[in-house]
């Protein structure tokens, strides 16, 4: 039976998740989880898609983003999966696939739904029981929920003056995400775009260091 053909639409928010074989793991150390954000920051740029969220699990990866030219879309994973699987074969020299088939993907039409959808790749680590507060974990757009050099907010948002992050304009949209908050206090946002952003910069400098040694 042939797939089922994907649907894009220029300008409409995509919620994409790629899984591990198997349900295996794909990330390894913190290297991994840089060398990644470094090629999804590349893949981004090339592809003119916009990231409004994202998680980094143990075994797979939630975004959420939006592209200029929906046609791109399956490059920038291709070009990202191929790229971070060929680092990891090497890295721990192993062969074989990384990835599980192939990615899942639905289209975000409503302004309402997709801040749910953010909602829900944000609070996943939670829901996993791998941290009590999305604060704690450190590789998803949680913190960073505001305009950096990754993470943008949709159309539709507002930035609130008391605590610096985006919120939703309408008033149907910001009752529903009070409907599922985690009635966890929230800590002022940090800047982990900005803190990885060093770190991924200092990863591609040793890694392009190593590369013209050997």
């Amino acid at each position: 039976m042939p797939r089922r053909s994907r649907i894009y639409i220029d300008g409409v928010p995509l919620h994409i998740v790629q899984r591990g074989h198997n349900r295996e793991p794909c990330f390894f150390s913190d290297d991994d989880c840089h060398a990644y954000l470094h090629w999804l920051d590349e893949a981004l740029a090339a592809c003119r898609c916009t990231l409004h969220g994202y998680v980094r699990m143990t075994n797979h990866v939630h975004l959420l983003l939006t592209p200029a030219e929906a046609r791109l879309v399956p490059r920038l994973l291709i070009s990202l999966g191929r790229r971070y699987v060929q680092y990891i074969n090497r890295s721990d020299r192993r062969t074989g696939t990384l990835w599980d088939s192939r990615y899942k993907s639905s289209l975000v039409q409503e302004d309402a739904y997709l801040l749910a959808c953010q909602r829900y790749i944000e609070l996943n680590p939670v829901r996993a029981r791998m941290v009590s507060d999305p604060t704690q974990h450190r590789w998803s757009s949680y913190r960073a929920n505001a305009p950096t050099r990754w993470v943008t907010p949709r159309r539709g948002c507002r930035r609130c003056r008391s605590t610096g992050r985006w919120a939703p304009a309408t008033r149907h949209a910001r009752r529903l995400i009070a409907d599922c908050s985690t009635r966890t206090s929230i800590s002022p946002p940090s800047p982990i775009s900005v803190w990885h952003s060093a770190r991924i910069s200092r990863w591609a400098a040793r890694r392009s260091t190593q590369g013209s040694s050997s």
